[in-house]
């Protein structure tokens, strides 16, 4: 099936004159964004904020070198920047600004950049890369008001606002598309005025939401593959733009699977009608789940992970997936020793989560992408109610249905 590589394929030697910017560019532009660009000693013969001609990196060691953060296989990542970076499309670009910040002390991995074209500036904040500490720093979103990325972002969008004229765009995916909504949302007047759209490209929310994203509708743009895990995470809003994905679950959260609609032209991703049965249910039940489990326990969940995850102090998530199996009898020794009432407790908060779950996914019917977020949030009362209420939470699906 047919995806951004197919949409290179078939415009990468079309200017931006000849064809306008789309979605399918600015899919690719956040994608770009995971490239470790600073890691090459290209970068180094620029100044602090200098511009980088994009061409730079166009070599095939360089473009090894930087294609080690991306998510997928690193082989996947350079083939896609090779096609990338040949197409007359693109050939243009500079890189400016360039803001990396990374303590494993802070657990704080941030990354931003600006290109510029006709239409005005771009603000790219990268996503969460395949670094353990990029992680640790998104699983604090779940106990946290805020993390260090949103507070870099907000400073990073007001800096490059001084900096430079004109109109504003902020793309960013994954964490970075939950960092373009909170520096929109918490910046200026003055500056909210000059930006034209910002893209989410399936970001999460936030744990506690009061932002009016009523007011802004015409700003912003969340896209999201119908099968979404990651983008759900603290959003019950309907009004994302779905993309259809060559994969699920999680795995339709890589960007180099979003298909491209053949009967567009390959100029749109497929738009599918409505989220996936278990997108819906994940949708209500996670959201649920957050919202009902106490602070102190999530907080007890988070140290949890944690500890798990420094064994042997990996740096990226391959180091942690090569180690699963050779540290599992150290796994099981630090779950065995975790204080009994806190074990009790982490069990109950996985066995609340599953419940909701299993019930949400057999009672949806009333949950479409239609719904208003008022009748959503009576959808998830009535399935927590009836959810507790069945079997006094031992549920039983077969009775039910």
């Amino acid at each position: 099936m047919a995806t951004v590589k197919e949409y290179l394929k078939r415009y990468g030697d079309k200017t931006f004159k000849e064809l306008a910017m789309n979605e399918i560019d600015i899919s690719i532009i956040a994608i770009i964004s995971y490239a470790d660009f600073l890691s090459s000693s290209v970068s180094k013969k620029y100044e602090k904020d200098q511009p980088i001609p994009l061409q730079v990196f166009n070599k095939d060691e360089t473009l090894k070198l930087v294609a080690r953060r991306y998510l997928a296989k690193n082989l996947v990542f350079y083939n896609f920047l090779k096609q990338f970076m040949d197409c007359k499309r693109y050939q243009d670009i500079e890189l400016g600004n360039i803001e990396n910040k990374f303590s494993e002390k802070n657990s704080v991995q941030f990354f931003a950049m600006t290109i510029k074209n006709s239409m005005g500036t771009f603000i790219i904040y990268r996503g969460t890369d395949n670094t353990i500490v990029g992680w640790k720093e998104d699983i604090n979103l779940a106990i946290s008001d805020s993390i260090p990325a949103q507070i870099d972002a907000e400073k990073y969008l007001e800096k490059i606002a001084k900096k430079v004229k004109g109109d504003l765009y902020i793309i960013g995916h994954s964490k970075g598309g939950n960092l373009a909504y909170y520096s929109f949302f918490n910046t200026k007047d003055t500056i909210k005025n000059r930006i034209k759209k910002v893209y989410n490209l399936d970001g999460p929310g936030f744990r506690d939401d009061n932002y009016d994203y009523d007011e802004y509708s015409t700003k912003l743009v969340k896209i999201c593959p119908s099968d979404d895990v990651v983008g759900a995470i603290f959003d019950t809003r309907l009004d994302q733009v779905l993309v259809q994905s060559t994969r699920i679950g999680v795995d339709a959260h890589d960007m180099l699977t979003w298909k491209v609609d053949p009967h567009k032209k390959y100029l749109e991703f497929i738009h599918p009608k409505d989220y996936t049965q278990f997108c819906k249910s994940f949708k209500i039940a996670l959201n649920d789940w957050f919202h009902n489990v106490p602070k102190e326990s999530m907080t007890d969940f988070v140290d949890f992970i944690f500890t798990l995850v420094s064994i042997d102090n990996p740096s990226t998530l391959g180091d942690l997936k090569a180690g699963l199996f050779l540290n599992s009898r150290k796994y099981r020794k630090i779950i065995a020793n975790f204080p009994p009432e806190k074990k009790k407790a982490l069990t109950e908060m996985a066995v609340g989560f599953m419940r909701s779950w299993t019930y949400s996914f057999f009672h949806q019917k009333a949950y479409s992408i239609d719904s208003s977020k008022k009748e959503l949030e009576k959808i998830i009362i009535s399935l927590n109610k009836e959810a507790v209420k069945s079997k006094k939470g031992k549920l039983n699906v077969q009775e039910d249905l």
